[in-house]
């Protein structure tokens, strides 16, 4: 979310107003503060549903029955089966923070 702030703000600063089509936002060097809050619960709303989304992959790799017969006699390198224990540990660190 400090990303997007960061990015809003550096283009507001350069007098560009940036407009969020879906949610019909519009930010520029005149926002009210009421806009800024706006723009902080967008942020917060999109972090919580791209978490979803992440948690929901991690679940269908996990569960997914097709994908681990055919791994039984696979060939693939250790780092390919790390990959996903480290975007799990990931996740439960997030979940721990929350």
């Amino acid at each position: 979310m400090i990303d997007l702030h960061r990015l809003v703000d550096e283009l507001i600063s350069q007098d560009i107003s940036v407009e969020f089509l879906k949610e019909g936002q519009t930010y520029s060097l005149n926002s009210t503060p009421i806009a800024k809050l706006m723009l902080c619960l967008l942020g917060s709303v999109a972090e919580h549903f791209g978490f979803i989304h992440l948690l929901s992959g991690i679940y269908g790799h996990l569960r997914n029955d097709h994908a681990h017969r055919a791994r039984l006699r696979s060939e693939e390198k250790e780092q390919d089966f790390l990959d996903p224990m480290a975007m799990i540990s990931y996740a439960h660190r997030v979940i721990d923070r929350s």
